[in-house]
């Protein structure tokens, strides 16, 4: 369901809070469900008044940076707050006092092994650093480019949501244009 208005987050927090109640009315009202038991939030940016939702449990998962003046509001709406780093929790520990760090990670002793076809990633070497998300100012792009230049049999590859798809083999672009 898209926004009632376009740009809905320059409007007002008042009038923000209507809007987004009569939607999230409309969803659940879609889905069929009256109350629900757990809203689960992963952005501030909209229905950052988890309390629209009338839900049992409200949970914010901080998993990057936001603007201030949403995370504010989804924190102080929200019965618990969970962050994947304690770099990510610091700026809204003024909001929260209590934040869990979820971390990530992986299971590795759990994953059973499944007949997949092989995925070729792109590069040439046969170790690869991933990223997979948004590139941002919160990256450190120098030691990223340091690593990468220090790094030549490690292929760099990160894919980011912003446009088209990007996938960037770091190395590869490094070393054609950084050695001249």
């Amino acid at each position: 369901m898209a926004n009632i208005l376009p740009r809905v987050n320059y409007l007002p927090k008042f009038v923000q809070d209507i809007l987004f109640k009569i939607q999230a009315k409309r969803i659940l009202g879609a889905l069929k469900i009256k109350n629900p038991f757990i809203v689960w939030s992963f952005t501030p940016m909209i229905y950052w008044n988890l309390n629209i939702w009338n839900a049992t449990k409200k949970i914010y998962h901080t998993v990057d940076f936001h603007p201030a003046k949403f995370e504010k509001h989804t924190c102080e709406s929200a019965d618990i707050v969970v962050s994947v780093t304690d770099l990510v929790s610091q700026p809204i520990l003024q909001y929260k006092p209590i934040i869990y760090n979820l971390g990530h990670g992986a299971d590795i002793e759990s994953f059973v092994r499944a007949n997949l076809n092989e995925v070729v990633l792109l590069g040439a070497n046969r170790i690869k650093a991933g990223y997979v998300g948004n590139f941002h100012n919160q990256i450190n792009y120098d030691l990223l480019k340091h690593l990468a230049l220090r790094n030549l049999n490690i292929d760099f590859i990160m894919v980011s949501p912003y446009g088209k798809v990007i996938c960037l083999i770091l190395t590869q672009f490094l070393m054609k244009t950084l050695r001249n």
